[in-house]
Protein backbone atom coordinates (compact mmCIF):
# COMPACT_ATOMS: atom_id res chain seq x y z
CA UNK A 1 0.00 0.00 0.00
CA UNK A 2 1.26 3.51 -1.15
CA UNK A 3 2.17 5.60 2.40
CA UNK A 4 0.40 8.01 3.31
CA UNK A 5 1.57 11.37 4.35
CA UNK A 6 0.57 11.80 8.36
CA UNK A 7 -2.26 13.95 9.60
CA UNK A 8 -2.03 16.64 12.49
CA UNK A 9 -3.41 13.62 14.90
CA UNK A 10 -1.20 10.80 13.43
CA UNK A 11 2.39 10.08 14.82
CA UNK A 12 5.14 7.14 14.96
CA UNK A 13 8.26 7.43 16.93
CA UNK A 14 11.41 7.73 15.12
CA UNK A 15 11.92 3.99 13.75
CA UNK A 16 8.18 3.99 12.82
CA UNK A 17 6.59 1.89 15.36
CA UNK A 18 3.24 2.97 16.95
CA UNK A 19 3.85 6.09 18.95
CA UNK A 20 3.34 5.89 23.11
CA UNK A 21 0.14 7.84 24.09
CA UNK A 22 0.91 9.84 27.64
CA UNK A 23 -1.66 11.09 29.88
CA UNK A 24 -0.61 13.59 32.36
CA UNK A 25 -2.62 15.23 35.31
CA UNK A 26 -5.67 14.40 33.39
CA UNK A 27 -9.30 15.40 34.87
CA UNK A 28 -12.21 15.05 33.54
CA UNK A 29 -15.84 16.34 34.87
CA UNK A 30 -19.14 16.04 33.50
CA UNK A 31 -22.08 17.95 34.68
CA UNK A 32 -20.31 19.01 38.13
CA UNK A 33 -19.11 15.53 38.49
CA UNK A 34 -15.63 14.58 38.58
CA UNK A 35 -15.34 11.38 36.34
CA UNK A 36 -11.12 10.98 36.16
CA UNK A 37 -9.09 12.46 38.90
CA UNK A 38 -5.11 12.86 38.42
CA UNK A 39 -4.31 10.26 35.61
CA UNK A 40 -0.82 9.56 35.21
CA UNK A 41 -0.07 6.60 33.44
CA UNK A 42 2.19 5.90 29.62
CA UNK A 43 0.33 2.87 26.83
CA UNK A 44 3.65 1.98 25.61
CA UNK A 45 4.19 1.53 21.94
CA UNK A 46 3.69 -2.24 20.83
CA UNK A 47 2.22 -3.27 24.04
CA UNK A 48 -0.91 -4.83 25.25
CA UNK A 49 -2.28 -2.50 28.31
CA UNK A 50 -5.47 -4.08 30.04
CA UNK A 51 -7.83 -1.39 31.88
CA UNK A 52 -9.86 -2.73 35.06
CA UNK A 53 -11.75 -1.58 37.37
CA UNK A 54 -15.22 -1.94 39.01
CA UNK A 55 -18.82 -0.36 37.27
CA UNK A 56 -18.53 3.42 37.55
CA UNK A 57 -14.75 3.22 37.89
CA UNK A 58 -14.13 5.29 34.61
CA UNK A 59 -12.94 2.99 32.36
CA UNK A 60 -15.22 3.74 29.51
CA UNK A 61 -14.26 7.50 29.63
CA UNK A 62 -10.87 6.56 29.96
CA UNK A 63 -11.29 5.05 26.60
CA UNK A 64 -13.18 7.47 24.91
CA UNK A 65 -10.91 10.35 25.95
CA UNK A 66 -7.81 8.45 24.61
CA UNK A 67 -9.97 8.36 21.06
CA UNK A 68 -10.50 11.76 21.64
CA UNK A 69 -13.94 11.38 21.78
CA UNK A 70 -14.04 13.74 25.25
CA UNK A 71 -14.27 16.98 24.02
CA UNK A 72 -13.11 18.84 27.07
CA UNK A 73 -10.72 17.75 29.97
CA UNK A 74 -8.13 18.89 32.23
CA UNK A 75 -4.65 18.08 31.59
CA UNK A 76 -2.25 16.96 28.95
CA UNK A 77 -2.57 13.97 26.31
CA UNK A 78 0.86 13.57 24.18
CA UNK A 79 0.95 10.98 21.37
CA UNK A 80 4.60 10.57 20.57
CA UNK A 81 5.70 13.06 22.47
CA UNK A 82 3.48 15.33 20.95
CA UNK A 83 0.29 16.81 22.29
CA UNK A 84 -3.03 15.04 20.82
CA UNK A 85 -4.54 18.08 18.31
CA UNK A 86 -7.68 20.03 19.46
CA UNK A 87 -9.62 22.23 17.25
CA UNK A 88 -9.65 26.57 17.50
CA UNK A 89 -11.72 26.53 20.30
CA UNK A 90 -9.63 23.89 22.30
CA UNK A 91 -11.52 21.33 22.10
CA UNK A 92 -9.90 17.71 21.76
CA UNK A 93 -10.33 16.42 18.14
CA UNK A 94 -11.52 12.65 16.97
CA UNK A 95 -8.19 11.07 16.67
CA UNK A 96 -8.29 8.44 13.06
CA UNK A 97 -5.00 6.27 13.82
CA UNK A 98 -6.83 5.06 16.62
CA UNK A 99 -9.27 2.45 16.52
CA UNK A 100 -12.07 1.77 18.60
CA UNK A 101 -13.66 -2.07 19.18
CA UNK A 102 -16.63 -1.43 21.10
CA UNK A 103 -19.20 -3.87 23.12
CA UNK A 104 -20.88 -5.89 20.37
CA UNK A 105 -19.32 -4.27 17.63
CA UNK A 106 -21.74 -6.25 15.42
CA UNK A 107 -23.51 -3.81 16.03
CA UNK A 108 -21.51 -0.59 14.60
CA UNK A 109 -22.39 -2.79 11.24
CA UNK A 110 -24.32 -0.22 8.71
CA UNK A 111 -22.66 -0.89 4.97
CA UNK A 112 -24.67 -2.90 2.16
CA UNK A 113 -22.14 -5.69 1.56
CA UNK A 114 -19.30 -7.38 3.54
CA UNK A 115 -16.88 -5.23 0.81
CA UNK A 116 -18.32 -1.87 1.37
CA UNK A 117 -18.60 -2.69 5.07
CA UNK A 118 -14.69 -3.52 5.03
CA UNK A 119 -14.02 -0.79 3.15
CA UNK A 120 -15.99 1.94 4.86
CA UNK A 121 -13.05 3.50 6.89
CA UNK A 122 -10.21 3.15 4.06
CA UNK A 123 -12.49 5.21 1.68
CA UNK A 124 -13.33 7.85 4.08
CA UNK A 125 -9.59 8.41 4.31
CA UNK A 126 -8.88 8.53 1.21
CA UNK A 127 -7.32 5.57 -0.40
CA UNK A 128 -7.81 4.59 -3.90
CA UNK A 129 -9.71 1.39 -5.29
CA UNK A 130 -6.83 -0.64 -6.01
CA UNK A 131 -5.44 -0.12 -2.58
CA UNK A 132 -8.91 -1.08 -0.65
CA UNK A 133 -9.53 -4.14 -2.93
CA UNK A 134 -5.32 -5.40 -1.90
CA UNK A 135 -6.18 -4.22 2.10
CA UNK A 136 -9.74 -6.69 1.97
CA UNK A 137 -7.65 -9.41 0.12
CA UNK A 138 -4.83 -9.55 2.87
CA UNK A 139 -7.66 -8.94 6.15
CA UNK A 140 -10.11 -11.64 4.73
CA UNK A 141 -7.78 -14.62 5.95
CA UNK A 142 -6.80 -13.10 9.40
CA UNK A 143 -10.37 -13.76 10.02
CA UNK A 144 -11.03 -17.01 8.33
CA UNK A 145 -13.29 -15.20 5.86
CA UNK A 146 -14.15 -15.85 2.53
CA UNK A 147 -14.20 -14.01 -0.65
CA UNK A 148 -17.47 -14.88 -1.31
CA UNK A 149 -19.22 -13.25 1.40
CA UNK A 150 -17.81 -9.99 -0.24
CA UNK A 151 -21.11 -9.53 -2.30
CA UNK A 152 -23.55 -10.81 0.90
CA UNK A 153 -25.16 -8.15 3.27
CA UNK A 154 -23.18 -8.28 6.63
CA UNK A 155 -26.48 -7.76 8.45
CA UNK A 156 -27.65 -11.36 7.05
CA UNK A 157 -24.55 -13.11 8.32
CA UNK A 158 -24.55 -15.38 11.64
CA UNK A 159 -23.50 -13.80 14.98
CA UNK A 160 -19.88 -14.87 15.12
CA UNK A 161 -19.38 -13.91 11.23
CA UNK A 162 -20.60 -10.58 11.77
CA UNK A 163 -18.24 -9.48 15.09
CA UNK A 164 -15.46 -10.83 13.12
CA UNK A 165 -16.34 -8.35 10.18
CA UNK A 166 -17.19 -5.67 11.90
CA UNK A 167 -14.07 -6.12 14.53
CA UNK A 168 -11.70 -6.71 10.88
CA UNK A 169 -13.14 -3.32 9.74
CA UNK A 170 -11.47 -1.33 12.05
CA UNK A 171 -8.05 -3.47 12.21
CA UNK A 172 -8.36 -3.15 8.24
CA UNK A 173 -6.90 0.53 8.72
CA UNK A 174 -4.06 -0.50 10.14
CA UNK A 175 -4.98 1.95 13.82
CA UNK A 176 -1.76 2.37 15.68
CA UNK A 177 -3.65 1.89 19.08
CA UNK A 178 -6.49 -0.39 19.18
CA UNK A 179 -9.32 0.42 21.99
CA UNK A 180 -11.12 -2.95 22.82
CA UNK A 181 -14.18 -2.25 24.84
CA UNK A 182 -14.87 -5.57 26.46
CA UNK A 183 -14.85 -7.01 22.76
CA UNK A 184 -15.48 -10.54 23.48
CA UNK A 185 -18.86 -9.89 25.14
CA UNK A 186 -20.98 -12.87 24.87
CA UNK A 187 -18.85 -15.19 23.20
CA UNK A 188 -18.65 -18.52 24.49
CA UNK A 189 -15.37 -20.03 25.88
CA UNK A 190 -13.58 -20.89 22.49
CA UNK A 191 -14.88 -18.03 20.22
CA UNK A 192 -13.83 -16.13 23.37
CA UNK A 193 -10.34 -17.32 23.48
CA UNK A 194 -10.09 -17.68 19.28
CA UNK A 195 -11.05 -13.99 18.89
CA UNK A 196 -8.42 -12.67 21.25
CA UNK A 197 -5.74 -15.31 20.22
CA UNK A 198 -6.31 -13.90 16.75
CA UNK A 199 -5.98 -10.21 17.97
CA UNK A 200 -3.02 -10.80 20.47
CA UNK A 201 -1.20 -12.27 16.75
CA UNK A 202 -1.99 -9.37 15.20
CA UNK A 203 -0.59 -6.95 17.63
CA UNK A 204 2.42 -9.09 18.16
CA UNK A 205 3.09 -9.19 14.39
CA UNK A 206 2.07 -5.71 13.60
CA UNK A 207 3.69 -4.26 16.50
CA UNK A 208 0.23 -2.06 17.51
CA UNK A 209 -0.56 -0.98 20.99
CA UNK A 210 -4.05 -2.38 22.41
CA UNK A 211 -5.38 -0.88 25.25
CA UNK A 212 -7.95 -4.07 26.19
CA UNK A 213 -11.16 -2.99 28.75
CA UNK A 214 -12.38 -6.39 30.22
CA UNK A 215 -14.18 -7.73 33.73
CA UNK A 216 -12.60 -11.22 32.89
CA UNK A 217 -9.52 -11.40 34.91
CA UNK A 218 -7.80 -14.66 33.52
CA UNK A 219 -8.43 -12.65 29.97
CA UNK A 220 -6.08 -10.13 31.70
CA UNK A 221 -3.67 -12.35 33.15
CA UNK A 222 -3.31 -13.84 29.60
CA UNK A 223 -2.67 -11.43 27.31
CA UNK A 224 -1.29 -8.09 29.19
CA UNK A 225 1.98 -6.53 29.42
CA UNK A 226 0.70 -3.81 31.95
CA UNK A 227 -2.61 -3.77 33.78
CA UNK A 228 -4.27 -0.37 34.90
CA UNK A 229 -6.71 -0.43 37.30
CA UNK A 230 -9.31 2.28 37.84
CA UNK A 231 -11.22 2.83 41.18
CA UNK A 232 -13.84 6.23 41.80
CA UNK A 233 -12.19 7.57 38.28
CA UNK A 234 -8.03 7.18 40.49
CA UNK A 235 -5.65 5.09 38.71
CA UNK A 236 -4.70 3.04 42.24
CA UNK A 237 -2.50 0.41 40.28
CA UNK A 238 -0.52 0.46 36.71
CA UNK A 239 1.43 -2.55 37.24
CA UNK A 240 3.23 -5.53 34.96
CA UNK A 241 0.74 -8.01 35.11
CA UNK A 242 2.91 -10.33 36.63
CA UNK A 243 3.65 -8.45 39.33
CA UNK A 244 -0.04 -7.74 40.23
CA UNK A 245 -1.90 -10.75 39.91
CA UNK A 246 1.03 -12.85 41.59
CA UNK A 247 2.39 -9.96 44.20
CA UNK A 248 -0.30 -6.87 44.70
CA UNK A 249 -3.29 -8.96 45.18
CA UNK A 250 -4.49 -6.65 47.75
CA UNK A 251 -5.01 -4.18 45.05
CA UNK A 252 -7.67 -6.51 43.17
CA UNK A 253 -9.27 -6.49 46.44
CA UNK A 254 -9.43 -3.01 47.01
CA UNK A 255 -11.33 -2.69 43.85
CA UNK A 256 -13.73 -5.50 44.45
CA UNK A 257 -12.22 -7.79 41.81
CA UNK A 258 -11.59 -11.23 41.94
CA UNK A 259 -8.14 -13.06 41.03
CA UNK A 260 -8.14 -15.30 37.89
CA UNK A 261 -9.41 -18.82 39.12
CA UNK A 262 -5.83 -20.35 38.33
CA UNK A 263 -4.20 -17.73 40.52
CA UNK A 264 -6.67 -18.80 42.92
CA UNK A 265 -5.93 -22.50 41.84
CA UNK A 266 -2.40 -21.62 43.32
CA UNK A 267 -2.87 -19.83 46.49
CA UNK A 268 -4.94 -22.93 47.28
CA UNK A 269 -1.78 -25.09 46.94
CA UNK A 270 0.20 -23.04 48.80
CA UNK A 271 -1.94 -22.80 52.03
CA UNK A 272 -2.35 -26.84 52.03
CA UNK A 273 1.15 -28.11 50.89
CA UNK A 274 3.44 -25.34 52.62
CA UNK A 275 4.96 -25.24 49.45
CA UNK A 276 6.02 -21.71 48.21
CA UNK A 277 5.30 -22.36 44.32
CA UNK A 278 6.32 -19.79 42.33
CA UNK A 279 5.57 -19.63 38.45
CA UNK A 280 7.21 -18.15 35.91
CA UNK A 281 4.04 -15.72 35.22
CA UNK A 282 0.48 -15.24 35.68
CA UNK A 283 -0.55 -16.96 32.45
CA UNK A 284 -2.39 -20.20 33.18
CA UNK A 285 -0.24 -22.77 31.40
CA UNK A 286 2.49 -21.71 33.14
CA UNK A 287 0.50 -21.89 36.48
CA UNK A 288 -0.58 -25.27 35.66
CA UNK A 289 2.76 -26.62 34.91
CA UNK A 290 3.54 -25.61 38.31
CA UNK A 291 0.85 -27.11 40.22
CA UNK A 292 1.17 -30.42 38.63
CA UNK A 293 5.10 -30.55 39.46
CA UNK A 294 4.11 -30.13 42.59
CA UNK A 295 1.21 -32.71 42.76
CA UNK A 296 3.75 -35.39 40.49
CA UNK A 297 6.24 -34.31 43.62
CA UNK A 298 3.89 -34.81 46.28
CA UNK A 299 3.11 -38.01 45.39
CA UNK A 300 6.41 -39.12 44.49
CA UNK A 301 7.22 -38.74 47.97
CA UNK A 302 4.20 -40.36 49.26
CA UNK A 303 5.17 -43.42 46.77
CA UNK A 304 8.67 -43.39 48.47
CA UNK A 305 7.38 -42.94 52.19
CA UNK A 306 5.45 -45.76 51.60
Amino acid sequence: MVKRKLGPNESVSGNGSPASYELQNIEVTVDGQSILRDIRCTLQQGSWTSLIGPTGAGKSTFARLCKGLIPDYAGEYRIGGRPAAKDRKGRAQVLPDIGFVFQYPEHQIFETTVERELGFALRMRGDSPREIEAAISRILPIFGLGEELLAQSPLLLSGGQKRRIAIASVLIAEPKLLILDEPTAALDPLSRRELLDLLHSWQRREERTILFISHRMEDVAEYSDRVLLLREGRLIGDLETNELFLGRSELLEQAGLVLPESVQLLQLIRELSGVDLQPASCREDEIMRVVQEAWEGRKGRSTYGE
